[in-house]
């Protein structure tokens, strides 16, 4: 016959506090297991969501590349624009044309001491590293997004082209900026998602998102 003591002991095997502390590690598992699920399944939407920008923008976003390629290497055949003896705001005149007839906001001049010029004269481009490697590889550069501007916060990407003698010496360069909200535009026009609000497209393909408020 079990005895009372044997009675006490059995009943606190399956005592209220050791039941309620099954359930709530129970609980922390599930909301752990939940978290987790939840949290699998936003990055997966965000990596598809991605994909399918990437996908649907690249061919737009390569063409508009291409173009401007394109749109370069025609100037930097022009006889003008390679003699150092032309001057330079004949150069900046024949660019501003060219900027106003195929809607480029910035096709500028860069002279071979690294200075850009516009109509109101010359700046200092020399601590540009993508300027640099032009002038010491002699080929045609795209960058990366960075900031510019006058604000110094306005996003573009840039693509140079050297400007070269018949002897392959390098008089200068050409350099025309696409400007990060145009590669957004292209963004929101192929792909229509009320949960991504900026993109950026670095040069190897590689894209981030963001979300409103991060």
């Amino acid at each position: 016959m079990p005895t009372e003591n044997d009675i006490v002991r059995g009943s606190s095997r399956f005592s209220f506090k050791r039941i309620a502390a099954y359930g709530v590690a129970l609980a922390l598992c599930a909301l752990a297991a939940f978290l987790v699920g939840g949290a699998m399944i936003a990055i997966d939407r965000m990596q598809r969501i991605a994909a399918d920008s990437v996908a649907a923008s690249k061919p737009q976003i390569e063409s508009r590349v291409g173009e401007t390629f394109k749109l370069l290497s025609t100037l930097a055949d022009q006889p003008a624009l390679i003699d150092p003896a032309t001057p330079v705001m004949d150069k900046v005149r024949l660019l501003d044309q060219v900027n106003e007839h195929y809607g480029y906001f910035l096709i500028c001049y860069v002279d071979a001491d690294l200075d850009v010029w516009d109509e109101t004269g010359s700046a200092s481009l020399a601590s540009r590293d993508y300027l640099q490697k032009l002038f010491a590889t002699g080929e045609t550069v795209i960058t990366d997004s960075f900031p510019a501007g006058a604000d110094g916060a306005t996003l573009n990407y840039t693509v140079a082209e050297p400007l070269m003698d018949e002897g392959g010496s390098i008089t200068g360069a050409l350099f025309a900026s696409l400007y990060f909200s145009d590669i957004v535009d292209i963004l929101a026009r192929s792909v229509s998602n009320s949960q991504v609000e900026s993109a950026i497209i670095g040069s190897t393909g590689q894209i981030m998102s963001a979300t409103p408020g991060y």
